[in-house]
């Protein structure tokens, strides 16, 4: 039972930090990177593979976190490293929300920096309220509203050319005079001919490619 305990809890140790980094990645791509092939920093991954080390290398020094001879679970001193790291990809992803929100409309904007809000206050409370686990109900109530987000995205952008759909365009641009009435606003059509054949003949080859 002690090994099984010891195994999960490393796992454990490990994913939190592990899911907060995605987060980062998603925001990063999302704010910075989309539609762009720019290579990720090698320093982002340097706090991760500390966590990973400290938390795999636990068994021989017991700093992250220890269990009595009477099987009682204790946070160890380093515990607040892998906590730290953790917070630190939370804080990260809603300064880059914050930073490049320009590039983003309003509503998506409010809704990332929602979505890393959530978790880092239910860390905090988890913090303060030990061994209250508020940070995994927090971190998924955002994945959730975070997949519902991002799969209305997708319905609202063509598979091929990743540009709106007609609705979607029209949409935005109802919500966009609606904001501001008086906003002088510029808007580009372009006719392609034959569109069909074209969709035809290089549409399937680049989904086979």
């Amino acid at each position: 039972a002690r090994f099984w305990s010891v195994f999960l809890h490393m796992i454990l140790f490990v994913v939190a930090p592990s899911l907060t980094f995605s987060w980062f990645l998603l925001v990063h791509r999302f704010t910075v990177m989309e539609g762009t092939k720019t290579p990720y920093r090698w320093y982002w991954f340097f706090p991760l593979g500390i966590n990973v080390l400290i938390v795999l290398t636990n068994p021989f020094h017991g700093l992250y976190f220890s269990f009595s001879a009477a099987n009682v679970y204790a946070r160890g001193p380093l515990f607040v490293v892998g906590a730290a790291i953790t917070y630190l990809y939370m804080v990260a992803a809603f300064w880059h929300v914050h930073r490049y929100r320009q590039r983003m409309l309003p509503e998506e904007t409010w809704l990332f920096m929602l979505f890393s809000v959530i978790p880092i206050l239910g860390g905090i409370v988890q913090t303060l309220l030990y061994p209250i686990l508020t940070m995994w109900a927090s971190t998924a109530f955002s994945l959730i509203f975070m997949f519902i987000f991002l799969s209305e995205r997708m319905v609202h952008k063509d598979s091929l050319t990743q540009a709106w759909t007609r609705g979607s365009t029209e949409n935005h641009l109802r919500r966009r005079v609606l904001v501001a009435p008086n906003k002088p606003i510029g808007v580009i059509f372009f006719d392609v001919d034959n569109l069909k054949s074209i969709n035809d003949t290089y549409g399937d080859r680049k989904s086979v490619v």
